[in-house]
């Protein structure tokens, strides 16, 4: 073991603490501006999917155009799923 009793060191713990606050208070901002930049796109993807309707087969109903519609009709009346 080694022997520490006669060191003493300039600073003290408040010394410490003050000095690494500051040096949060300085990057705090951009790890705070990383952060939103990373994680925004996910919220605001998963508000998306929560909001649009969706049909029985997982189909977007807002995103068919009627000619998508009217296809998709034609298609299932032809297989005779209806």
């Amino acid at each position: 073991m080694i022997d520490f009793t006669g060191v003493s060191l300039p600073f003290n713990v408040g010394d410490l603490l003050s000095s690494a606050m500051g040096f949060l208070g300085i990057v705090g901002p951009f790890v705070l501006l990383g952060l939103a930049i990373v994680f925004v796109p996910k919220i605001i993807r998963v508000i998306r999917e929560a909001s649009i309707e969706r049909d029985e087969y997982g189909n977007r109903k807002h995103f068919q155009s009627p000619e998508a519609k009217a296809y998709f009709e034609n298609f299932k009346r032809e297989k005779g799923w209806d």
